[in-house]
């Protein structure tokens, strides 16, 4: 097998900052990507970028370019919707001629002729904590563990609708599910239930993408003019154009980025972001200037950047450094009551504005004992309580971490039993 690697010698495009971020865009013109449609993208270990285009697989490790089509690999087809890795490392990838395994060297496919893949279609896939692979094809679900394979179509089950687009895995590996025509799904322990119009809160039955929250809560996305709908397992909250700063359009896939915020891409719109407090982004040809059209697939690196696919290439929205006023660090104070503690205490710490923080406790030896806290915190003053009844005594650290300023505080406890 032959593989292209080409080294980037061009310099891609660097537009002017806008909405809090620099676009890097990458097309044709002025990189190695095979085409300017580019249905998704997968960011892996070492920000190693997977791009799904309508010529080819390209991989991008920020040096090099790697292109797989027909003619240089064992790909199926080269119009290429969707790409995964498994816990074992493994890529998997959904074509419009069935599916495709790849481990860095050999390529192994599977397709109605071979297996029983219900459709060569494959649009979605996902993986579970099992390591089983979830596919929505066109022709209905399937779950691949191993060489086991179960498929889900309206003539065996409970499916509504064949024409299954996105999938994704929620706690206790309950499948979530979108289809054209039959609302959403969930398969739990095998049984099927599906949620539409006619029975629930969905708004309407063509379901185009779907994504699970930290909270394990669904959030759906819907032709146009219904929008985005929320599922908690009680209630559903619909967002649209009349209610929230989303468009009228369709909307074509969802993720979710490490800090929480949801990140919606529409068809002709432009791309959206609902914060965790409540505010939306806005990204679009005129809020931009990057030509942001329709936005088919979304994936964020380890520095927080935001890789978007679309009818208009590859864009790296590269988020702006935040100016920190020396004279007030975002972290005030850290400190714990009481001190010397048995086995509780109470670890306090004040921030000034809003941050990502990571707040563990370490032994003398300089290895974690416990995690505290992690993520996104508003500002103001917060506590956590650390229960040391599991440890012996002795002199502990606690270790805040601001991931955005860069700011590290350490106090230290003692532990007397």
């Amino acid at each position: 097998m032959k593989k292209i690697v080409v080294s980037l010698f061009l310099v891609c495009m660097m537009l002017l900052n806008a909405e809090g971020y620099t676009y890097e865009v990458f097309k044709t013109d002025n990189s190695q990507i095979p085409s300017n449609q580019v249905f998704d993208v997968m960011v892996a270990d070492q920000d190693v970028k997977w791009i799904c285009t309508s010529n080819g697989l390209a991989v991008y490790d920020n040096v090099n370019w790697t292109t797989y089509n027909t003619s240089n690999s064992g790909l199926p087809n080269n119009i290429v919707r969707r790409v995964v890795q498994d816990s074992e490392g493994l890529y998997w990838v959904g074509t419009n001629s069935g599916l495709a395994s790849f481990d860095g060297s050999v390529w192994t496919v599977y397709n109605q002729e071979n297996s029983p893949i219900p459709h060569n279609w494959v649009y979605g896939l996902a993986v579970d904590s099992q390591n089983r692979l979830w596919m929505a094809t066109y022709g209905g679900l399937a779950c691949k563990s191993g060489t086991v394979w179960t498929v889900y179509t309206t003539s065996n089950s409970q499916l509504p609708a064949n024409l299954c687009h996105r999938v994704a895995v929620a706690e206790n590996d309950v499948i979530w599910a979108s289809s054209y025509g039959g609302g959403i799904v969930k398969i739990e322990n095998g049984g099927i239930t599906s949620y539409d119009n006619t029975n629930s809160g969905v708004p309407f039955n063509l379901t185009s993408s779907i994504a699970v929250d930290s909270n394990n809560d669904v959030w759906f996305g819907t032709f146009s003019p219904s929008g985005l709908t929320k599922f908690d397992g009680n209630e559903w909250l619909n967002y649209n154009s009349q209610n929230s700063s989303l468009p009228a359009s369709n909307i074509l896939d969802l993720d979710f980025d490490d800090l929480g915020n949801l990140w919606i891409c529409t068809e002709y719109s432009g791309l959206y972001e609902m914060k965790t407090n409540g505010e939306w982004g806005v990204y679009t040809t005129n809020t931009t200037g990057v030509t942001f059209n329709t936005i088919m697939g979304i994936d964020f690196g380890s520095d927080n950047s935001v890789y978007v696919a679309g009818d208009f290439g590859l864009v790296k929205m590269i988020p702006d450094p935040i100016e920190i006023n020396e004279t007030v660090p975002s972290v005030s104070s850290l400190t714990n009551y009481p001190n010397p503690f048995n086995p509780v205490t109470t670890i306090s710490f004040n921030l000034n504005f809003a941050e990502d923080i990571e707040l563990n406790i370490y032994n003398s030896k300089g290895e974690i004992v416990q995690n505290l806290a992690y993520g996104k915190f508003d500002n103001g003053l917060h506590s956590v309580t650390f229960n040391g009844i599991d440890l012996s005594s002795g002199l502990y650290f606690a270790v805040l971490n601001a991931k955005l300023s860069g700011i590290k505080e350490t106090t230290r406890l003692a532990l007397l039993k």
